[in-house]
């Protein structure tokens, strides 16, 4: 009977030091699918794809397993093999035969999925020619008869992992602390301010004050689940347009994600939109106050048809993408802004587009202008009225103080862009 140190002798040396670190190589392998996958990488642009998040961990094993396949391991006939003196050992001798009829038998496949399958302790051996497992509950030992069985567990897990994002969405939505996507004929009182909509005081010469009786405010207009603000035609001496507000739709406390979904419908010399702001306290402008109308934005969507086509986004520590060059963009866009740890992360349509940026914790959403237009007699040359917008709904989702959320891939990946 040959011996076992001599069997070893026989065992090329890559092929022992694989099998005796395979615990290190599986875990190996694992947190580099991971980093690969949704982990940061230095000098790339990284970002949040969905469909990668889906079919990576279904994929990439199909891969490996498919080259396994096509391109069985030949212990003996590889370059190492030949190079520690045992090049086509399995011509001659019949040990070494032995472990390469196993390395090419249909069973390959079995052992293959049997190691990466059954749980750690489950010891294999090869017993009057099939594969059994010694020291076993019944019901692993008659998986371990069964690959298609064992590879269904595979499979239930691949399928937890796709529902993973389904679970997680419905969670968000259980977590919802302010929506609104402006279903009826007019605004919902209980979520904004709208005492001084298209009336009242405005926010001229650092004070705010009456403007002229005869000046015309726009329009505020809740239609098909959308709301529009608009003025196109302005007083030119003393250009308006509306203001709401709410002070209620972000949380005082804790980490969240503020989403809306908008477009401007037409150009104008006067431009607006939507601030994210916070103010020393809650906004309620009164007249003869000097507090300002627009606070310190922490976010701040705004375009015109002079200089901030575009539109212009700006989010607070990073410079606006505004210009005279671009188009004026009528396009519909998703905007979300996620605080947490007192930084501000942007992303536009779902793509990466700033942070997250230390800023301040935003208070406020405000829709529209507070200030009064300026430089009426040099409209001409871009239409003398106020561009107009409609938002689709605004949503503030809490995000949970968990180990899931409290430092994600998204942070980490954003800090290396």
């Amino acid at each position: 009977m040959t011996g076992r140190a001599e069997i070893t002798r026989k065992i090329p040396f890559r092929t022992a030091m694989m099998a005796q670190n395979r615990g290190f190589i599986v875990v190996f392998g694992f947190v580099m699918a991971v980093f690969f996958l949704f982990g940061p990488l230095p000098a790339r642009m990284a970002d949040h794809n969905a469909i990668r998040w889906l079919l990576g961990p279904i994929v990439c094993p199909l891969v490996a397993f498919g080259l396994h396949v096509l391109f069985p391991y030949r212990p003996y006939g590889n370059y190492y093999a030949r190079r520690e003196g045992l090049g086509d050992l399995d011509a001659s001798d019949p040990d070494a035969k032995r472990l390469s009829d196993l390395y090419a038998s249909p069973a390959k496949s079995a052992i293959a999925l049997e190691k990466s399958l059954l749980p750690p302790g489950a010891w294999c051996y090869r017993s009057r020619g099939s594969l059994a497992v010694a020291a076993l509950p019944e019901g692993v030992a008659a998986m371990n008869k069964r690959p298609g069985l064992r590879l269904s567990v595979s499979m239930l897990g691949a399928l937890g992992l796709l529902f993973m994002p389904l679970a997680h969405e419905a969670l968000a939505q259980q977590a919802t602390f302010f929506f609104d996507d402006f279903n009826g004929s007019s605004l919902d009182a209980s979520k904004w301010k709208t005492d001084i909509a298209t009336s009242g005081i405005r926010f001229a010469d650092s004070v705010w004050t009456f403007p002229a009786s005869a000046a015309n405010y726009g329009s505020v207009t809740v239609m098909d689940s959308r709301l529009t603000l608009a003025n196109s035609s302005p007083t030119p001496s003393c250009p308006l347009f509306p203001l709401i507000w709410t002070n209620t739709a972000i949380p005082a406390h804790g980490d969240f994600e503020l989403e809306f979904r908008m477009r401007y419908a037409s150009p104008g010399y006067w431009g607006d939109g939507v601030r994210i702001v916070t103010m020393p306290s809650a906004f309620e402008p009164a007249l003869g106050s000097t507090e300002p109308a627009k606070g310190q934005y922490v976010l701040m969507i705004h375009q015109d048809n002079v200089d901030c086509k575009g539109p212009n986004i700006s989010l607070l520590g990073y410079p606006g993408e505004g210009s005279a060059s671009l188009a004026f963009d009528t396009a519909w866009h998703t905007f979300t802004l996620r605080y947490q740890d007192g930084q501000s992360s942007l992303y536009v349509d779902g793509a990466y587009f700033a942070g997250p940026h230390p800023t301040p914790r935003p208070h406020c959403i405000q829709l529209g202008v507070g200030e009064v237009g300026c430089c009426g007699d040099a409209c001409d040359c871009c239409g003398c009225s106020w561009t107009s917008f409609s938002v689709d709904y605004i949503r503030v989702t809490l995000l949970k103080a968990t180990a899931a959320n409290t430092s994600t891939w998204g942070t980490v990946k954003a800090r290396y862009r």
